[in-house]
């Protein structure tokens, strides 16, 4: 005969397993000016997605979170006349480094952000992998141990990372690039209609065109 607490126990399990692999995603739609330049704190992000799009009047937030604490950590955002400002959200136990479980929390949160054209945008990360696509006036970023890739990038820019390598798909630029420890392979422009400094204290850095 079957134990009712016994199938109780494992039924238990399972709804235990399931919404510990479930996700949690979010959309916004964010009013934007040409007039505000766009701050990003995204500290315990897994992975930043960063995309311009012709045309469009505002932003788009996409988030997702999975795993035990994914209804711990969410996306805020702020906006004044000259800055529109997005940050991510959560309880001091998240902190990178905070425990020392940090390397094997059951965490993942993915933010994609598609913006219009031609906007000024600072980001700053602790962890997460950045990559970027699109046309910039000015894209700059301060990462910690993130590595950020820029596929097919137009627009004047300044990165600095810790440990994270930066690698860049670009063009008609005139780059400057000094890493303290890693690699640096840069290609050389003819003609240098944007102005780009890249720097790392641990990373490489490799840039080509596209």
């Amino acid at each position: 005969m079957v134990d009712f607490k016994h199938i109780c126990f494992i039924l238990g399990l399972i709804i235990q397993s399931v919404s510990l692999h479930a996700q949690a995603s979010n959309y916004l739609e964010l009013p934007y000016t040409s007039s505000q330049s766009i701050h990003l704190n995204l500290d315990e992000c897994f992975s930043i997605q960063i995309n311009t799009q012709k045309d469009l009047e505002h932003v788009i937030v996409k988030s997702k979170s999975e795993g035990v604490y994914q209804n711990q950590i969410r996306i805020k955002h702020e906006s004044t006349k000259n800055q529109l400002q997005i940050a991510t959200v959560f309880p001091p136990i998240l902190n990178s480094g905070y425990d020392k479980l940090s390397a094997h929390k059951v965490l993942v949160f993915e933010v994609e952000i598609t913006l219009p054209e031609k906007t000024t945008l600072y980001l700053k990360s602790n962890v997460g992998f950045v990559e970027v696509v699109g046309n910039y006036h000015f894209f700059n970023a301060n990462l910690n141990y993130g590595d950020i890739d820029f596929k097919a990038f137009t627009g004047n820019a300044k990165v600095a990372t810790y440990r994270g390598h930066i690698y860049m798909n670009t063009q008609d630029a005139e780059v400057t690039a000094e890493s303290r420890s890693g690699k640096v392979e840069i290609e050389n422009f003819n003609y240098k209609k944007y102005q780009i400094e890249l720097k790392s204290v641990d990373g490489d850095i490799k840039l080509k065109s596209f």
